[in-house]
């Protein structure tokens, strides 16, 4: 299994792919954002897009990053994750391994994470020991 970064430029010889993928998280953003503007945000460089594949015809799972410095800190975000049929314990410590080693690449001095019960649940077959777990809450103002 690879976990390979997309230049913006390979974006739409791949989008039939991963535009699906990309798809199932739409709902999880609670209208932040949609298929269009998460594309362009790879087109635009502004998040970096990851496939995990054996075969380049059958893409397995996405994730997309971004580097983020704060005042006392610089963390790799992991974010927009999805994957084919759901069977993520397929490659997700390959990917743990590709985007920890690039956050380090970058260095970066953490991870930044939101993400489903089954996301976490898979970082506990990793060595990242996720500290402050929480619950984003967000209310309509009416």
């Amino acid at each position: 299994m690879n976990c390979t970064e997309v230049s913006p430029v390979a974006l739409d010889m791949i989008w039939e792919q991963v535009g699906p993928l990309l798809e199932k998280v739409i709902p999880t953003t609670y209208e932040r954002e949609s298929i269009e503007s998460i594309k362009q945000k790879i087109k635009n460089k502004d998040v970096i897009l990851w496939i995990l594949w054996n075969d380049i015809k059958d893409i397995k799972g996405v994730v997309t990053t971004k580097i983020i410095v704060y005042p006392h800190k610089k963390v790799c975000w992991w974010g927009f994750m999805a994957a084919k049929d759901n069977k993520i314990k397929d490659w997700f410590l390959i990917m743990v391994d590709t985007l920890t080693k690039y956050s380090k690449t970058n260095d970066c001095d953490t991870i930044e994470f939101v993400g489903r019960k089954g996301w976490f649940k898979q970082f506990q077959r990793t060595n990242i020991k996720l500290q402050n777990i929480g619950i984003i809450y967000e209310g309509k103002i009416i």
